[in-house]
């Protein structure tokens, strides 16, 4: 899949009963589909075995896991074009490569899920209120939903991260880096959220603390 001159290795399982094989993915229907979003961001989908992957299409689900922009793996310009773009076009490069799948026959539509922790579960809370009718539902796992608590609660052992978290994401030390922190957080835009969405989230977590999913759970 291509993404503004940016090319996104991806990965697509279908179900048995459904792949038609050949060079290229083809389904026999049109599947339901889940988009499955790695964490980090600065980690990569790498092909192999997934049982993620092969438990959803043992149930019948078209999956799809993609490195969008900042995946790393695949050269420092691709890491880099990531910067200042959580909440845009990093969504975009997912919503992108669902598209494709749309298009080519493979999803449908009306059944697309989004699934992730971490980063991804931050792109769970980013695409449902940017998009509030492209998914049926969606699955956050301990994702941050405030992207001002999120760099304020960076405990000291991380502190050599810090600088390039603020270059990320944008440095709360300067107005314009502070604008873009809440433009870009999901808790701001969560009364735009229609579809169903589950929060999983764990108590103890050191990075991710709890106050992200508190934030924006039901209250």
């Amino acid at each position: 899949v291509w993404c503004d001159g940016l090319k996104l290795a991806s990965y697509l399982t279908l179900p048995v009963q459904a792949d038609l094989g050949g060079d290229a993915p083809r389904s026999a229907t049109a599947l339901p589909l889940v988009l499955l979003v790695h964490g980090g961001p600065w980690a990569r989908e790498s092909l192999g075995y997934n049982s993620m992957h092969q438990w959803l299409a043992n149930r019948g689900y078209a999956v799809l896991s993609v490195n969008f922009r900042g995946s790393t793996g695949l050269g420092k310009a691709f890491v880099n074009a990531a910067d200042g773009e959580w909440g845009r076009r990093m969504d975009e490069d997912l919503e992108d490569a669902v598209q494709w799948t749309i298009t080519h026959g493979i999803a449908d539509p009306t059944r697309l899920a989004i699934f992730g922790g971490s980063y991804g579960g931050y792109a769970v809370l980013s695409a449902l209120s940017r998009y509030p009718h492209r998914y049926a539902c969606g699955i956050d796992l301990f994702g941050p939903s405030n992207l001002e608590t999120l760099l304020a609660s960076i405990p000291p052992y991380w502190e050599a991260e810090r600088i390039r978290q603020y270059r990320c994401l944008g440095d709360p030390r300067t107005a314009e880096g502070l604008a873009l922190l809440r433009e870009r957080s999901p808790l701001h835009r969560a009364a735009d959220i229609r579809s169903p969405w589950l929060v999983a989230q764990g108590a103890n977590d050191p990075r991710v603390q709890k106050a992200e999913s508190e934030q924006i759970g039901p209250k």
